[in-house]
């Protein structure tokens, strides 16, 4: 041993790097376990637990990087609950580095050792590295996804590939540091890395011994299943596990980003069946919370499919549906801001119908489109579009108004493909799909070289476009601004305040706001434009991070119609997959649907939104909420007078607590047996809509 020692510091005199040193300290330190254990424990083997403790170790010093680089979120959480959100996420650590690991982990050790192949050796160390690059890589991406989203990434790195690439190249500027920070972690991990299993190499002596080679590989295979599992229990870890505290931001310290993705990845569908409550009680429940006194069911196995039946006769108006991008309630002074960032937006609120209480779907736009346009909310393992239910039979807002002889269209700035819209507007009936490339003579200043057009020339394109559909038509028109990276058109960055290359969101939102402007004002222009229903609607909060419940999906809904609808704001409950339902009901259309929302213009009636909030679902009346993450963990708030969800009234209002939980319930069984079993709607009511 004392030579052993005297050797490492002959190396350190001689000024061998940092790296070296330590491997040699760690070596010596351990050299009379090795010398037992060389002739039992094979080479492979040893070095595989040296790799797995190596990971295991960069994955705490990530997650300690998570907290510290969103520390406002983390503040107050006493460090004994953190300290275990540490301890907890090492089975989250060590599944998702096995996951992307097994397959190098199992042909290292296979007997023989075929890395020894100088060649082949080097082969499989690059692979191994890109891979657990790919893994860091996504885990800091994290860090910046997190405050806009408040959860960790899942499956969009591989679903939505050329957005988040896109989206990444533009943010470039603002993540300068963290990009930088990025490169040399990747650096830094590769040379550590040579440099540590070389040394092993050189340490360890390898002694072929075929059938020891062959019982340590089983025994390797077996650990890892276990290791993949999360333990010996019977169901395998998933990502709700890790919400072991009643603080469910510690959820998100433990939860590992690569397991986080892999696992969302092989979910099968976006919704499991979720049995509940009794399905006949859990029926009835819904026709009571959603249809109109005029509705009727049309099968009993389809809970959400209805019939209207109103006295009067349709009303042919067009209709354009504009859809904000990041919207928050909380900039807008209709709703209450001061100062506000949408001086024409408040300006049109005051002619039109405006819900003060409304609320998003998530927080993501591939969450809320097919809330919007098909009344299909977002309280499922993953978003629909992308998804195997995205097949499903459904009634759209375009099948619905094709239906009547109505020109329908989509309408989206970004490039064709962009978040998957293309395909799931058709899929609502949309005949057209119209993006960035449908824009003729687009100059190099009218785009944002990230997404697409900006929004003050794709909607002036976009009247004009609609000047030439037939009529009536049924236009959704998706807005791009504000999202980040926040680009504004150069000659216009002076008219919102910018001095800096820095945009903020505010001048972002102003800017959108201004882009709405020139909508309307191209529109007037237009003989169609006294026939048309308006309809704006936020898709979700810019900063879903705020720190009350609501913020997190409170967005403006306003419709303007002069015609028919009388301006009045309205403070009552509301979400996004009511639209569908009111636009319907103002129309006066007999046509069958299958909204899981409810029409705003009833007059009586309580009203309900349904949300997923960290891991937990959420059923919300005009002023309380009743959340509940199915298993133990469940509460009544008064989320306007205690928007911090801090005082639980379950024991204080027990009644409105069993009523609401009820109706959470009901719904979420409902909304899942539905979707799961593609029982929406019926193939018969689709067939209208086939050309």
């Amino acid at each position: 041993m004392k030579s052993k020692i005297v050797t490492v510091e002959k190396y350190a005199d001689a000024g061998m790097d940092i790296a070296t040193y330590m491997m040699m300290w760690w070596t010596g330190a351990s050299v009379l376990f090795r010398e037992k254990a060389r002739y039992f424990i094979p080479k492979p083997f040893q070095i595989t637990l040296s790799a797995l403790l190596f990971l295991l170790l960069i994955y705490n010093l990530l997650r300690l990087g998570f907290v510290i680089y969103n520390h406002a979120f983390f503040a107050d959480i006493p460090s004994g609950q953190m300290l275990m959100a540490f301890v907890h996420g090492a089975r989250f650590d060590l599944s998702g580095v096995l996951m992307l690991n097994a397959a190098f982990f199992g042909f290292y050790n296979l007997p023989g050792c075929p890395t020894r192949n100088r060649m082949l050796g080097h082969v499989i160390f690059t692979l191994f590295c890109l891979v657990i690059l790919t893994g860091i890589y996504l885990t800091l991406i994290d860090y910046a996804y997190y405050p806009v989203i408040l959860r960790r990434t899942t499956y969009e790195p591989f679903v939505l590939p050329r957005d988040i690439l896109s989206m990444l190249s533009g943010m470039a500027d603002n993540y300068r540091l963290m990009l930088l920070f990025g490169l040399a972690a990747g650096v830094g991990f590769v040379l550590f890395s040579h440099i540590f299993f070389s040394f092993l190499k050189k340490r360890l002596v390898y002694e072929f011994n075929f059938f020891r080679d062959v019982v340590f590989l089983i025994l390797l295979i077996g650990l890892m299943v276990v290791g993949i599992r999360g333990g010996l229990q019977s169901q395998p870890i998933r990502p709700s596990h890790a919400f072991f505290s009643s603080d469910r931001s510690l959820g998100y310290v433990t939860l590992n980003t690569p397991f986080n993705i892999i696992v969302s990845l092989n979910q099968k569908s976006p919704a499991e069946q979720m049995s509940l409550i009794d399905g006949n009680e859990a029926r009835k429940t819904i026709q009571e919370m959603f249809y109109r006194p005029d509705e009727r069911n049309l099968e009993a196995g389809y809970p959400f499919l209805r019939q209207p039946q109103p006295a009067d006769s349709p009303k042919q108006y067009n209709v354009v549906v504009l859809i904000m991008e990041s919207w928050s309630a909380s900039s807008i002074g209709a709703l209450g801001a001061y100062p506000s960032a949408t001086p024409f937006f408040d300006q049109l609120a005051d002619k039109g119908l405006l819900f003060t209480n409304f609320i998003s779907s998530g927080q993501r736009s591939v969450e809320a489109l097919p809330a919007i346009v098909a009344s299909l909310p977002h309280i499922l393992n993953v978003p629909l579009i992308g998804s195997r239910s995205e097949l499903n039979g459904f009634l759209g807002m375009g099948t619905i108004f094709l239906h009547h002889g109505y020109a329908t269209s989509f309408h989206h700035g970004a490039k064709t493909g962009s978040m998957g819209f293309d395909a799931y507007s058709r899929l609502a009936g949309f005949e057209h799909y119209l993006g960035k490339e449908d824009v003729p003579d687009l100059a190099g200043k009218d785009w944002d070289g990230v997404w697409g057009v900006y929004d003050h020339v794709f909607f002036i394109d976009t009247v004009e476009k609609l000047e030439n559909f037939r009529k009536p038509f049924c236009s959704v028109i998706y807005g791009l601004s504000p999202h980040e990276p926040l680009a504004l058109p150069a000659n216009l960055k002076s008219r919102f305040g910018v001095r800096e290359s820095v945009v903020s969101y505010e001048q972002a939102l102003r800017y959108s706001d201004f882009s709405l402007r020139q909508f309307f004002e191209h529109a007037k222009t237009k003989s169609w434009f006294e026939r048309t229903v308006f309809i704006n609607v936020g898709d979700h909060p810019f900063d879903a991070s705020q720190n009350d419940f609501r913020s997190t999906f409170h967005v403006p809904l306003l419709i303007y119609a002069p015609d028919i609808v009388k301006p009045y704001r309205d403070h009552s409950v509301a979400s996004q997959v009511d639209i569908l339902p009111t636009l319907l009901d103002l129309l006066r259309f007999q046509d069958a649907h299958a909204g899981m929302g409810q029409s705003l213009l009833q007059p009586s009636g309580k009203r309900y939104a349904v949300v997923k909030y960290r891991g937990q679902y959420a059923l919300l009346s005009d002023n309380l909420v009743f959340l509940s993450d199915l298993g133990h963990a469940e509460g009544l708030y008064n989320y306007r007078k205690d928007p911090g969800l801090t005082r639980n009234l379950t024991d204080v209002m027990p009644e409105d607590a069993n009523r609401l939980k009820k109706q959470l319930l009901s719904y979420l069984q409902e909304v899942t047996t539905a979707v799961s079993q593609d029982r929406i709607c019926r193939k018969e009511d689709l067939k209208f809509s086939l050309r």
